[in-house]
């Protein structure tokens, strides 16, 4: 979850939803009275005989009940204002999936519901970008709120109205660039340039590695102002699909080693259970199908996982990591210590 505005004087906290966990989140921290402000979509049928057509646009509604489903928060209530054909008072749902970007508005934000939004936006994976062009290049560090800004470099074109820069600038250019990355141990870089910049800069880049985990983007501006552009980027989006994916298959492969060596880890719904009530869950593991399929036991579950202080992961059932979880009942956890 990516926290996009924050303010608290008004009670206003506008988030951009990147994963089925920050759905989880946002399902325990929105409560009823609650003003919900996001994208709908509604069918508006103009004639009898004509078919209903699909119209999007921003709704406010006053949160009446809530529904977490593993790849959807569906919050039901009432308007909150008049809208084009919408009259004020009346029952809408509006549905947050991934990709979604919300308002939430309260009279008060309790402690622990902000410290809540803190624990979901700090999984991200650290990120470096580069923005660049033939004699300037910027770089900055994406975070759950935006991004901090790193350092500036300018390079000397060979001469005017020369087509590309001095090859010194690109050299400087994918130096720096592994070293942030090397620095912020970074999952992912993002080179983004107008034009074909970012290709030129890539021929300097010599670490393999670093080039396997470079994503290619395009930005119409260079220098900090820049940034503001590349977060509404769709490479953004992939990303933040790759890292997630990244950490799944991480945490069921730690999952797997430990079932492997009768370790650390229990699986099944009973298991987990116990796991879970006797406090010794420190991660529970749950697949998106198994959450679809079970939901009252999985919000249980989930519940019960936060109360005695477990990370919850929610894996897609889409994704190897989640099949591989589906194949041992969709559920696990991690555990603190051995069971005896």
């Amino acid at each position: 979850m990516r926290i996009i505005k924050k303010e608290l004087r008004n009670g206003k906290v506008t988030v951009a939803i990147e994963n089925a966990d920050d759905l989880w989140h946002l399902s325990q921290i929105i409560e009823k009275g609650d003003i919900i402000l996001s994208k709908t979509t509604r069918k508006i049928k103009l004639g009898e005989k004509e078919e209903a057509s699909k119209k999007t646009m921003l709704l406010e509604i006053r949160t009446e009940a809530t529904e977490f489903g593993s790849n959807t928060l569906r919050i039901s209530g009432t308007t909150n204002e008049e809208k084009e054909d919408i009259p004020k008072g009346s029952h809408h749902t509006i549905t947050l999936e991934e990709g979604s970007v919300a308002t939430i508005t309260k009279q008060e934000w309790p402690k622990y519901q902000l410290s809540r939004l803190e624990q979901a936006t700090s999984r991200q994976q650290r990120t470096v970008m580069v923005a660049l062009d033939r004699e300037e290049a910027a770089f900055a560090l994406l975070r759950s709120q935006g991004y901090e800004a790193l350092s500036q470099i300018k390079g000397k074109v060979a001469k005017k109205g020369a087509e590309s820069a001095t090859e010194n600038f690109y050299k400087e250019v994918a130096e720096k660039l592994t070293e942030y990355a090397k620095r912020y141990e970074s999952e992912t870089v993002i080179i983004a340039s107008p034009a074909f910049w970012k290709d030129e800069l890539m021929k300097e880049i010599k670490d393999t590695a670093l080039r396997k985990k470079t994503v290619l983007a395009t930005c119409s501006t260079v220098g900090m102002s820049s940034f503001e552009e590349i977060l509404k980027r769709p490479e953004l989006k992939e990303v933040l699909r790759r890292q997630r994916a990244s950490q799944e298959s991480q945490l069921v492969d730690e999952l797997m080693k430990e079932i492997g060596k009768d370790g650390l880890a229990a699986y099944g719904k009973k298991e987990t259970r116990e796991a879970i009530s006797t406090g010794n869950a420190r991660i529970l593991l749950i697949t998106s199908s198994h959450t679809e399929k079970n939901r009252k036991e999985a919000e249980e579950a989930m519940k019960g996982a936060e109360a005695v202080s477990s990370e919850v992961f929610i894996i897609n059932s889409e994704n190897e990591a989640g099949k591989k979880l589906d194949a041992l009942g969709g559920i696990a956890v991690l555990m603190r210590y051995k069971n005896y």
